[in-house]
Order: C-alpha cells, then sequence, then structure tokens
C-alpha cells in the first residue's frame, strides 16, 4: 500500500537493504512488464549480510520472473557499500531492518524465533542487551546519501519505535543553509537565498492494521 504513494509505475532505480526472502522481488515483479527501448524500466539491488537470505530472495524472484530487474550482494548496508551504490542513485530504498531488541526477542513465540536466524531479528546479536534500534539512524543516514532528490525511504520498524523514528526524522529533516528551521518555513525568509542540505523534506510514520506504528515514509528533498 505504501508503494502507491510512489509517483510513475516504478522508479527506476531501487535498494532493497536487508532483503531476506524479497520484498525486492515482488516489487520487481509489479513493474517487470515496462520497458524502456527494449530494455527494463528500472533495476534494482538487493542486500543482505546472509547468503542463504540472498539464495531463497534470488529463487523467489526467477519465480516471479523478475530477476532481469534485480542484482543481488551480500554485504552490510550499514558499511560503506563502494561501487556497489552511487551517491544520489536511486529512487527507492526498502528496508526490513532487524529491530527486535534484546528483552523482546526472549518473549516472542516459538514460531517467530524459530523460523529466522536471530540475525535477522536482533541487531548485533550477541552485544549485551541490543535495544533494537541501533540500525535505524544508520540505514537513514544511509538513505540520504544514495536517494536521488524526491527519492523515497520505506522502512519497517517496530511498534514502539514510532516516537523514536519520528525525532530522529525531524532532525534529518530539510534546513537552510546556516540554519535550523523547518523545510515549510523555508520560504518566507525575506531576502535570504536558502540552499537547504540534504534531508528528509516530508516524513511520516505509519500504523498497521492493529494501530501500531509499524513503517517509516520518508522522502529525501
Amino acid at each position: 500500500l505504501e508503494l502507491n504513494r510512489l509517483p510513475g509505475p516504478a522508479p527506476e532505480g531501487a535498494g532493497d537493504a536487508g532483503t531476506r526472502p524479497g520484498a525486492s522481488s515482488r516489487l520487481a515483479a509489479s513493474a517487470s512488464g515496462a520497458l524502456v527501448d527494449g530494455k527494463p524500466a528500472w533495476q534494482g539491488l538487493a542486500l543482505d549480510i546472509s547468503p542463504a537470505a540472498l539464495q531463497v530472495a534470488a529463487s523467489n524472484a526467477q519465480r516471479l520472473r523478475a530477476a532481469h530487474c534485480l542484482r543481488f550482494a551480500e554485504a552490510d548496508f550499514t558499511s560503506p557499500l563502494g561501487g556497489l551504490l552511487a551517491r544520489n542513485s536511486l529512487e527507492l530504498l526498502v528496508s526490513n531492518p532487524p529491530y527486535v531488541s534484546e528483552v523482546e526477542y526472549r518473549t516472542l513465540a516459538v514460531e517467530v524465533r524459530g523460523y529466522e536466524p536471530k540475525s535477522a531479528l536482533v541487531p548485533a546479536a550477541g552485544a549485551p542487551l541490543p535495544s533494537g534500534s541501533e540500525l535505524l539512524p544508520l540505514i537513514c543516514a544511509a538513505a540520504l546519501e544514495l536517494l536521488k532528490p524526491g527519492g523515497v525511504l520505506l522502512m519497517e520498524i517496530g511498534h514502539d519505535q514510532g516516537g523514536f523514528m519520528r525525532e530522529l526524522l525531524a532532525a534529518q529533516g530539510l534546513k537552510p543553509h546556516g540554519g535550523s528551521i523547518a523545510e515549510h518555513d523555508a520560504p518566507s525568509l525575506p531576502g535570504r537565498s536558502v540552499r537547504p542540505v540534504a534531508g528528509w523534506s516530508q516524513w511520516e510514520v505509519l500504523r498497521d492494521l492493529a494501530g501500531l506504528d509499524r513503517t517509516v515514509f520518508a522522502r529525501k528533498g
């Protein structure tokens, strides 16, 4: 449903950070018929630190006839990605990162804990008492670097992380050169040429069907 917020039929360049079985594969399937000059209208890069997850994602892409739109790479998306992605190269970045705290992990149903490796659920698994939010600021910072102006970040978060994300996104919002006012105030500055630095021009924490905070939608200014 959140993809309906994107302009046009599909983004030209998309990244999936922490692809697991392959959210990018499902997105690619929805747009795989779109061609420009006989080539796919868009290309995506699916990243995961787990070779097993990438294998499942690639298999799903084949099954959905979307493999021609995608590349798969084993990488830690919180580290510099070198030649994998250029700055300002993406129109969409989706991410379902590990966001479960160590305390919450211990209370998860066996069906959940037994379905995925702990590292897919808890950031820095093995560290003393991860809070679950460790990767969220890193992904947002990477998104601001990798997205084109107008590009969109869609990221799943924990039900109790909405307040944390609202504060983080507000802190990363567009700031005019030499100031820290909100982006919507910038045009009213008299006699001043405002040159925003990279930041979010629009952001929202969306709720799931249970009414819980679940998805971050943020657009780069």
